[in-house]
């Protein structure tokens, strides 16, 4: 019917006369929409592959007006135990944003069966780096069919802090209250997604009925192979690839591992590291440096194929990389012009005063020295690895 207009009918037919209609409908009026659905079954039979007999239909339609959006249900559902009756109208405010934070609010009527609610609600959203706050507060007003009204606030503030990247695994913390009608509840909840595995802590605290609730989970995976033995992993699988990176560096050095150019985690450095994969796939393993220290390592992109109940380890050697300042000199104490130097990270070669910068591995423990005349090796002496920048002063050449 076009491409702003839709209409779809299905029918059933079983046994026993048993009989079944359901018609769709979609139609676009400009920017308003109506939606509509008709469902009617007939059957006589107590056991029907097309259910109980019953009528339902629904009807929706969304009109956006300036600054807000305004939207109107009505439902009607009949069948053997009763016949129930919905209306609702709902008025959505334009978000009011400012900086990182977000004022949402809205206006709704509900009319079920006989009984009538009125809503105002409004939802403060305040973001910053690590921090989302949600305050959600509303205002209601009840008027039962055979009960008397009822009026109120009910509340909820909701505050998650994130990690983000902080740690190497993926930490939220989410702290709740929840003021409704017949209770005050207090809930806290901790999720650690990180390569050893999910751990997931909560706790609930209900004022009505003063008890305290909690409870703890982990999952996570037992892998094993000819080469290695390793548990944890973000997510269940049937295979799995395991990242063994040797090396030393600092705490604050690590890897982010693209697999199949996705960002799929991180992986610490002299730490086995499990990511749980879909069998029956290639994958494509690259490793990017993260921290503040200089990490050499074989950067080349791996590949391998899993299968179900296959753990491929994959091995990496890396080692710090240091950027050396120094002179190097003769056994006669003059300087080394204009020497290349071998045992570091790149080109490295020293000036006219024999004043030299290189980049080196943290496991170098001599250089060598080469000019066009002569060459010779420098053993370094003992310095601070930690360090991104050294001083390494006068070297002899022997």
């Amino acid at each position: 019917m076009g491409r702003r207009h839709e209409f779809r009918l299905n029918t059933a037919v079983g046994d026993n006369d048993e009989y079944g209609v359901n018609i769709n409908s979609r139609l676009h009026l400009g920017r308003a929409r109506l939606q509509a659905n008709v469902r009617r079954t007939w059957t006589d039979a107590n056991t029907s592959l097309i259910g109980n007999e019953l009528t339902q239909a629904s009807l929706n339609l969304s009109v956006p007006i300036k600054g807000a959006t305004l939207n109107m249900t009505g439902r009607y559902n009949e069948r053997e135990s009763g016949t129930d009756r919905n209306l609702g109208l709902r008025l959505d405010l334009q978000p009011y944003r400012f900086g990182r934070s977000t004022l949402n609010s809205s206006f709704r009527i509900t009319r079920d069966n006989g009984s009538t609610r009125i809503l105002l609600g409004v939802r403060l959203r305040l973001d910053s780096e690590h921090w989302s706050n949600e305050f959600s507060p509303s205002l209601y007003y009840d008027r039962p069919e055979n009960r008397s009204n009822d009026k109120g606030i009910i509340s909820n503030v909701t505050s998650t802090w994130q990690d983000r990247d902080v740690f190497l695994g993926d930490v939220r913390l989410t702290n709740r209250i929840t003021d409704e009608r017949d209770d005050e509840t207090f809930e806290t909840e901790l999720d650690i997604a990180s390569n050893y595995g999910n751990t997931n802590i909560e706790a609930v605290y209900s004022r009505e009925q003063d008890r305290l609730s909690y409870g703890a989970n982990y999952t996570g995976s037992f892998l094993a192979n000819a080469d290695t033995v390793s548990f944890g992993g973000k997510h269940l699988a049937r295979s799995a690839l395991v990242l063994d990176i040797a090396g030393n560096a600092d705490e604050e050095s690590y890897f982010d591992v693209r697999i199949n150019q996705s960002l799929q985690g991180s992986a610490a450095i002299g730490e086995k590291t499990i990511f749980s994969l879909r069998p029956f796939e290639t994958y494509r393993i690259e490793l990017i440096p993260r921290g503040s220290s200089l990490i050499n390592f074989n950067n080349q992109v791996k590949t391998t194929t899993l299968y179900p109940g296959n753990v491929v380890t994959m091995d990496w050697q890396t080692d710090r990389i240091v950027v050396a300042f120094g002179q190097i000199l003769d056994t006669k104490n003059k300087p080394v012009s204009n020497a290349v130097l071998d045992g570091v990270q790149g080109l490295a070669t020293t000036d006219q005063f024999g004043l030299f910068q290189a980049e080196l591995a943290s496991s170098v423990t001599e250089l060598g020295v080469r000019t066009r005349e002569s060459q010779c090796r420098i053993e370094l002496p003992d310095y601070d690895a930690s360090k991104t920048v050294v001083q390494l002063g006068k070297l002899v050449c022997q």
